[in-house]
């Protein structure tokens, strides 16, 4: 009994560990783990052959293999060491050196993998053309040569048209305004006899209206008196 007991405790764990190895390995690094990992203690209950119980059939609990719970963690971690390490993302792979500690679990990258991207998005600041003084002084000169030719250009034609001429225009926007005034005179006086003669009627209607009264208290009171 105590070299199967010997078996079952030493089997399970180094298998675990042969297939975390060779996993580790497999993704090209060439660290090895150097946690060392819990071992399985299975300790097998003895019992005596004698006893009814066993002779009828052993229970399930005391049949439950160890290799059955683990074949499924050593079947996962098989998966995953048939991954191809070049379907990973570029950005997924670790450069550098690659520790796992037991005690902070931390892993290690290369800085240039998290600054690369970082630097590829910053702006790029494109630096204005610089024009050096001496263009603008021509600049400046050359606006001021244009300004000047404007002015005589236009003292030129000023001083071209004849002073009678303008002495005529003169005289005969004179004219036109007293013209205006005229007829702005004739207009308000025709408002105001326009005004006089709403006056008028205005009086007139009131005295049409007590005419009016007057008759019909006449017709009242020559009926009362005829009745």
């Amino acid at each position: 009994a105590e070299p199967l007991s010997h078996s079952s405790r030493s089997s399970p764990s180094s298998s675990f560990e042969t297939s975390l190895v060779s996993s580790h390995s497999y993704l090209g690094t060439s660290h090895t783990l150097s946690v060392p990992l819990p071992r399985r203690k299975h300790q097998l209950s003895s019992f005596s052959t004698s006893s009814p119980s066993v002779s009828v059939g052993p229970s399930r609990k005391r049949c439950r293999s160890p290799t059955t719970s683990l074949h499924t963690a050593v079947s996962a971690l098989a998966i995953l060491c048939h991954v191809e390490a070049d379907r990973l993302p570029p950005r997924t792979r670790f450069m550098g050196s690659l520790t796992a500690s037991h005690e902070d679990g931390t892993i290690e990258a290369s800085v240039e993998d998290i600054i690369k991207p970082t630097a590829k998005a910053t702006p790029e600041v494109v630096a204005e053309p610089v024009i050096p003084s001496v263009h603008l002084e021509q600049m400046a000169e050359e606006m001021l040569e244009d300004y000047e030719e404007t002015m005589q250009g236009m003292y030129e034609h000023l001083f071209e048209i004849p002073l009678p001429k303008i002495e005529d225009d003169v005289h005969t926007l004179r004219d036109m305004l007293t013209a205006f005034e005229g007829v702005s005179t004739n207009l308000r006086k025709r408002v105001r006899s326009l005004e006089l003669s709403e006056l008028s009627l205005r009086n007139s209607l009131r005295t049409a209206r007590a005419e009016r009264a007057e008759m019909q208290f006449q017709v009242r009171y020559t009926v009362e008196q005829l009745q």
